[in-house]
């Protein structure tokens, strides 16, 4: 129950923070197993909060999966880490530290 009650907080936060930084979310939130992650218009929104540092790889498959063009990676901490190792990708995701 804890578990599904972190969720539900992780997804209210991400919809929360793209809304208020980058529009109005269309989409609902879909599971991400570190944090919260959210799709509109081929442009997707991951949330790492658990570990972000080594969650790179994980919002990079997520963000292929789900067949996303532009990728924004959101986090608390490790946004210049993650951005650093993000700039050698072909298509490097946007990193924001909120």
């Amino acid at each position: 129950m804890a578990d599904e009650r972190r969720a539900q907080l992780r997804a209210l936060k991400l919809q929360t923070l793209v809304r208020d930084q980058f529009g109005a979310p269309d989409g609902a939130s879909r599971p991400f197993p570190t944090g919260a992650a959210l799709v509109r218009d081929g442009e997707g929104w991951v949330l790492l909060e658990d570990d972000p540092a080594s969650g790179l790889g994980g919002a990079l498959a997520w963000a292929a999966r789900q067949g996303v063009d532009r990728l924004h990676v959101l986090t608390e901490s490790d946004a210049g880490l993650l951005a650093r190792r993000a700039a050698g990708r072909r298509l490097p995701p946007g990193v924001r530290a909120v």
